[in-house]
């Protein structure tokens, strides 16, 4: 992959979910995904195991994709998520407002 978009296009070839669930269906999977990557952290912070590195790598991915995917549903390449997401960030920064609450700082 060389960008941002070209990940969205293979995307694109993977999704087998009906159209009619566009937008619900990978917002819920992200949801799931998040839970799964919180649930290797939670239990390498609790003691039970050492800090599952590889396993974290794979599942990272996976939000990823649902992102790609949502993004797509919406209308949106990856690339403006990515940019609208930049210019957020540093205008929060600009502002001396990264830490904080809510949408609109």
């Amino acid at each position: 992959m060389q960008n941002f978009n070209d990940y969205q296009e293979f995307v694109k070839s993977m999704k087998v979910y009906p159209e009619n669930h566009a937008i619900v269906y990978p917002a819920l999977g992200l949801v799931g995904e998040a839970g799964e990557i919180s649930e290797k952290v939670k239990k390498w912070l609790r003691g039970d195991r050492e800090l599952d590195k590889e396993g974290l790598l794979k599942e990272l991915g996976d939000p990823l994709w649902y992102i790609a995917s949502l993004a797509d549903d919406l209308g949106f390449t990856l690339q403006e998520v990515v940019d609208a997401n930049v210019q957020k960030l540093s205008s929060r920064k600009d502002r001396n407002l990264l830490h904080g609450e809510g949408d609109n700082r």
